[in-house]
């Protein structure tokens, strides 16, 4: 499994006051993890999305996957990931030669610019994780209802889709 390809989908989001990213992650089984991380420092737009490359990838690497497929709609990240774009402010340098390091952790890793319509689940994570809304450690759970409400109970359950547990990435 962990020399399948997997995917990622990627976004960054900045407000006045509050930076986040959205992450999900897709195994070669098609299980999809999904992250909103909010960021305790003030990024700009760029900065986070670089931010969220550089923490998706972290986490993919934590289950030993070798492959990587990063998608993402910044223009400037996979710009500059491919070579395509040189950076030219140094906290860009620096977020650039960052990415390069990671990059050269797996075996393969490739980023793909899709439009912004395509990547709508991981802009959602980002835009809950830079939201005032998402304040302290917060718990997301899940839940899948079978029927409707009004169906006999015997015949109607909510089933736990998956509850995550809240992290701190070094």
């Amino acid at each position: 499994m962990n020399n399948q390809e997997w995917e990622m989908f990627v976004d960054g989001s900045s407000t006045s006051s509050k930076s986040g990213v959205g992450i999900v992650i897709k195994s070669p089984e098609v299980d999809y993890m999904e992250y909103a991380i909010t960021l305790d420092f003030l990024a700009s737009n760029n900065e986070a999305e670089y931010e969220a490359v550089l923490l998706g990838s972290r986490l993919v690497r934590t289950v030993r996957a070798k492959k990587l497929w990063a998608f993402s709609d910044s223009q400037l990240v996979v710009s500059q990931a491919e070579g395509g774009y040189q950076a030219k402010q140094e906290k860009m340098m620096r977020y650039l030669a960052k990415l390069r390091e990671e990059m050269n952790k797996f075996e393969e890793f490739q980023s793909e610019q899709i439009p912004r319509e395509q990547n709508s689940m991981a802009d959602q994570l980002a835009k809950l994780a830079s939201s005032n809304q998402f304040v302290g450690k917060r718990r997301i759970t899940l839940l899948t209802a079978t029927k409707s409400t009004i169906e006999p109970e015997e015949n109607n359950k909510v089933e736990e889709v998956f509850v995550g547990e809240s992290m701190t990435l070094s």
